[in-house]
């Protein structure tokens, strides 16, 4: 964790002023209504994850609708706003390693292996999807946790017309 991480709430006080129930009142009620995001129009609608299974077609991932139910969630809650006031806050929940930018490396920049037996605490990219989306279904009570809820099973000649073009 670097210093600006702690920075976020320890903030130093200027020389000779106390810290107060005045002024601790004053400070929380600086903190922002709301987060800091990106707009509507820059946050990605969709993501498609397509390279994972010979098995399932291509997962469209309702991006936007996922950051907004995020923000939703937050609502006026004072202390979550502060820590989400700068752009890309939001973002780092799911894109974890990445720099808060408008647009962040995707799993598949860290998680390149099926199974990393240097470092056994990083899953491989199926394992890094399964793990973060099944966290955020069960934390965020989505009924949707079955396979088939995400996953359509590929048809016998769409799997056939992938076989042919890897050959």
């Amino acid at each position: 964790m670097s210093n600006r991480s702690c920075e976020v709430c320890h903030i130093p006080l200027p020389k000779g002023v106390e810290l107060t129930d005045n002024t601790a009142k004053l400070l929380l009620e600086g903190r922002p209504e709301k987060p800091a995001t990106y707009t509507q129009e820059e946050i990605p609608e969709k993501i498609v994850i397509g390279k994972l299974s010979n098995k399932y077609e291509s997962v469209e991932f309702p991006h936007r609708k996922i950051v907004n139910k995020i923000i939703e969630n937050m609502g006026d809650n004072k202390l979550a706003n502060h820590f989400h006031a700068e752009k890309g806050t939001t973002c780092s929940g799911c894109h974890h390693n990445a720099p808060l930018t408008k647009q962040p490396s995707g799993c598949n920049s860290c998680h390149t292996k099926a199974f990393n037996d240097k470092d056994m605490h990083k899953p491989g990219i199926i394992g890094a999807y399964h793990l973060l989306c099944m966290e955020c279904h069960t934390t965020m009570k989505i009924e949707k946790v079955g396979c088939k809820d995400c996953h359509k099973e590929k048809s016998p000649q769409s799997s056939a017309l992938q076989k042919r073009g890897k050959e």
